[in-house]
């Protein structure tokens, strides 16, 4: 149970207030509170140190969360960004936050013991203060964008309803798809292709056969290549790895962190990346439908 909630889907989300927000409650706790013995600093002082404190914890958790970026890209992907990786990446905010505090009393002195104990004390502390704050962060984000999600979906289900056939694509127009070499590698008509998927230096070809049905070319060549030699106004990148084919969109749903479409007659569901739906959703509402 506990490993199906941390593997959950979850929105990657890092704005102003992902730092800001740590900033400011250290500095009312500092200031306020003054936990660790920090209430011997007189008012003046105790608030300067406060602001500094709060700055230097915004200044750490940008510094975490780009040097992750930089250092582990695969693991901070943003489409697999999951519940488990959203609570670490707060408990490592949370850390930073003890880190600079513990700084902060080496530095003034006003802490008796040795530094070991303050350090626990200071760690055991920020945890125990933080941990609801963070449940509470991810159990709202999960909530909020879940429901976001869900809503952009049925509203583009809607749509979907209304229409049996979306912009339409000549069938009598082949399209030729190229090989890196630049030969013909496969010839196929438009509105037969399903979706291209992006595998490193190949693509996946989708496209659906009278005869077998759904059937998979393989192709050395880039997906941007390739994407240039279809129908621009009937052919969308929903995702940097992923082109669909708008007409053969049966159904969208959505989950925390993106939204997904499935197409006629493939199994499988297509994920939307999160800069690109809002462009679906542009594109589906706005295109030209058939009857």
């Amino acid at each position: 149970m506990a490993s199906s909630i941390l593997t959950r889907p979850h929105p990657f989300i890092f704005t102003r207030a992902s730092y800001g927000l740590p900033a400011g409650v250290t500095l009312l706790l500092v200031g306020l509170v003054a936990p660790f013995g920090l209430d011997a600093l007189g008012s003046v002082e105790r608030w300067v140190l406060a602001m500094a404190l709060g700055l230097v914890v915004a200044l750490c958790i940008i510094g975490m969360v780009r040097g992750l970026q930089w250092a582990a890209p695969r693991w901070m992907q943003e489409d697999q960004w999951t519940v488990g990786k959203e609570i670490l990446l707060l408990v490592g905010g949370v850390f930073c936050i003890g880190m600079v505090v513990f700084g902060a009393i080496l530095v003034t002195q006003i802490s008796e013991g040795t530094w070991w104990r303050v350090w626990l004390g200071v760690l055991g502390r920020t945890l125990s203060i933080s941990i609801f704050p963070v449940v509470i962060m991810v159990l709202y984000e999960q909530y909020a964008h879940q429901r976001a999600q869900l809503q952009r979906a049925q509203v583009l289900n809607e749509n979907l309803e209304r229409t049996a056939v979306a912009e339409k694509v000549e069938a009598a127009s082949p399209v030729v798809f190229l090989a890196e070499n630049g030969k013909p590698a496969l010839q196929v008509p438009a509105d037969l292709v399903r979706y291209l998927m992006s595998d490193g230096n190949y693509v996946d070809v989708f496209y659906v056969d009278a005869d077998r049905g759904l059937e998979r070319s393989l192709i050395r060549n880039r997906l941007a290549m390739l994407r240039q030699l279809l129908p621009e106004e009937a052919f969308f990148a929903c995702h940097k790895r992923y082109v669909v084919n708008l007409a053969a969109i049966r159904e969208v749903r959505g989950n925390a962190r993106n939204l997904e479409v499935r197409l006629d007659q493939v199994p499988d569901w297509i994920p939307v990346s999160r800069a690109q739906a809002a462009v679906l959703q542009g594109r589906l509402q706005g295109r030209t439908w058939g009857p």
